[in-house]
């Protein structure tokens, strides 16, 4: 018939006829047209004028109009005003058999069920789970709309947030109903941070896991909060291995300035201590090894580095192009004893030999004295040359602020043979009237190495001394 006719305009195109004004209840789909045409001795183009759609269908080479735009996951846009009351209309009024037919409800027996791939997308969108405040409806009138959701997750209906949610009411906070931003919010005041720190050492794994959920976008800003980096440090023990790959994610791109950041630099170290693969850290530091440990807060990343079971030879590479330089600074010095106490003294032979070939440079340096020092103390094949070099020039260093520190730990570290030795230098008359001792006695600095020679030394030593600077 040709009102069975009239339900195929929606896919026909047409450059000759003006299209008629759209009904307001049309159809949101249609069948192929030649299950219309199929037996009926009826040309295209004596239906035209009944066609409706014809300009749309010029505009959009698409087999089908877009879908109500319905508020559900799955869809990803919002239900437009002007199709707010679609179901209430579908469900309430009564139609015609015309209206019927442009519904979508043919009525001619060559209109088949279509077996084909569905043209409309369902309301419900192709996940299982809706939004559960999307299902509010404009309309006065009541009605109950089947969903097709397997479960409706409500964070604020979770135990975990129901203590957030009292915690954060009770502190007077503004309320509001966004899950997320109240998780956050408490982890960045004080006493919340320590609320959180307490409940992650009582919450079961899937209790952190939620939570964790809902701060995770906002790891990041937390971190270089003031309150907030304490939760993310107190969380990332508790993490599931997907998770801290969730944590890295959003740690992307951002290593660098979280290391060189007074509250990021903890949480960096945090994981370093905690992922037993840091190979995502090291690709973003090793471009900036000397930046880092130039830096109050990055140096303490670099350290935890060295101290990590890893391939370090990033690091050993840097050390020993920039051993002398790195020795002077004041995180510097910090780094490279860290260095020579972890690693093996095959590893960081170049650099000692480097440090002993500037031993005269770095014994009375502000900071080079410290590395110095700390050689003193290491067992190694070449300390004796340290002792040697400092025993023979030991008069003239114990006269200077640094190196005579440098003398005291070379005392203190020293066995009877080399304690000999210092007696005597210190004996000697270099000015050819009275032994060194005695002008050290009387130095503002060489004073203090002489006291830690007294305490050190035994019986004889100090009776010989003793002797040497009477009058």
């Amino acid at each position: 018939s040709k009102q069975t006719l009239l339900f195929a305009h929606v896919i026909i195109r047409s450059k000759k006829q003006t299209p008629r004004a759209m009904p307001c209840n049309r159809c949101y789909s249609a069948p192929p047209v030649d299950k219309f045409t199929v037996g009926d001795n009826i040309e295209l183009k004596d239906i035209q004028h009944e066609l409706c759609y014809s300009a749309y269908y010029r505009k959009h080479k698409d087999s089908r109009l877009d879908p109500p735009r319905f508020m559900f996951e799955g869809q990803g846009s919002y239900w437009a005003s002007e199709h707010s009351d679609f179901i209430l209309r579908a469900f309430s009024e009564k139609k015609t058999g015309v209206e019927m037919i442009d519904l979508d409800y043919p009525g001619s027996d060559l209109c088949s069920e279509f077996l084909g791939k569905s043209r409309t997308t369902t309301p419900v969108g192709d996940k299982p789970t809706v939004q559960p405040d999307m299902l509010q409806s404009t309309s006065s009138s009541t009605m109950l709309i089947p969903i097709l959701a397997s479960s409706v997750q409500r964070p604020e209906a979770n135990p975990v947030m129901e203590e957030i949610r009292a915690f954060y009411e009770a502190a007077g906070a503004e309320v509001s109903m966004d899950a997320k931003l109240i998780c956050v919010s408490v982890c960045k005041d004080q006493d919340g941070s320590r609320f959180i720190q307490g409940k992650l050492e009582a919450w079961t794994p899937d209790q952190t896991s939620f939570f964790f959920a809902q701060i995770c976008d906002s790891a990041l800003e937390l971190s270089t909060n003031l309150f907030g980096n304490y939760v993310i440090q107190k969380i990332i023990p508790y993490l599931r291995e997907e998770e801290a790959f969730k944590l890295i994610v959003q740690f992307f791109g951002q290593i660098v300035e979280l290391s060189l950041h007074v509250y990021g630099c903890r949480v960096i170290q945090k994981l370093i201590d905690n992922l037993d693969d840091i190979k995502f850290i090291i690709s973003e530091l090793e471009s900036h090894i000397l930046e880092l440990i130039a830096s109050p807060n990055g140096n303490h990343v670099i350290q935890k580095c060295i101290d990590k079971d890893i391939e370090k030879t990033f690091l050993l590479r840097e050390f020993e192009s920039n051993s002398i330089a790195l020795a002077q600074q004041r995180y510097g010095c910090r780094v490279l004893q860290r260095l020579f106490e972890v690693c093996d003294e095959s590893e960081t032979w170049n650099i000692y030999l480097k440090i002993l070939d500037n031993i005269g440079l770095l014994i009375n340096d502000k900071y080079g004295n410290y590395v110095i020092q700390h050689l003193i103390q290491t067992e190694n094949k070449r300390r004796s040359v340290i002792f040697s070099y400092i025993i023979e020039n030991s008069f003239e260093l114990s006269k200077y602020k640094f190196s005579s520190n440098v003398i005291e730990k070379c005392v203190n570290n020293s066995s009877r043979a080399q304690l000999e030795e210092f007696l005597a230098k210190f004996l000697a008359q270099d000015d050819g009237r009275k032994p060194n001792l005695f002008y050290m006695c009387v130095d503002m600095y060489a004073n203090y190495v002489v006291q830690r020679f007294f305490d050190i030394a035994d019986l004889d030593i100090k009776n010989r001394a003793k002797a040497a600077i009477k009058p």
